[in-house]
């Protein structure tokens, strides 16, 4: 049983990690009847594609400051923890869908959803506070 859930967890990842490698190579096209960089500016244009991505994720610029290192370490942990949260739910959802009628597996499969929701909304909670937090420190 539980090598079912491992190969589920396993495609799930694997379609995560994908879609991020085509969502960097679009990121990365150069749009506007642009130019490539030539060898001498591609270390700013990457930078900048940096600092863009960084911006668009929410990141600080630098990660110089502790404080920035806190930022991003809190702000990463609790992005993987409702991650967690939304695969449990996830597989108690396959688990109550294939569970043939069986009343002990729907119940368990219902306390399994209810109590990942309730841990997500902990943890959406705890994210929307630490960034309020965050925000009026950095700022």
């Amino acid at each position: 049983m539980n090598n079912r859930y491992f190969k589920i967890i396993l495609i799930f990842v694997t379609v995560v990690l994908v879609s991020g490698v085509f969502v960097g190579s679009v990121l990365a096209q150069a749009t506007g009847g642009q130019t490539p960089p030539t060898e001498r500016n591609l270390g700013k244009t990457i930078e900048g594609k940096l600092l863009g991505m960084k911006t668009l994720l929410g990141l600080p610029a630098t990660v110089s400051e502790p404080t920035d290192v806190v930022y991003v370490v809190v702000k990463g942990l609790l992005g993987i923890i409702a991650i967690v949260f939304f695969v449990i739910i996830l597989i108690a959802g396959f688990r109550w869908m294939t569970s043939g009628s069986n009343e002990e597996t729907i119940s368990k499969a219902k306390k399994m959803i209810g109590n990942a929701t309730i841990g997500l909304v902990i943890i959406i909670m705890a994210y929307a506070i630490t960034m309020f937090v965050f925000d009026v420190l950095l700022n």
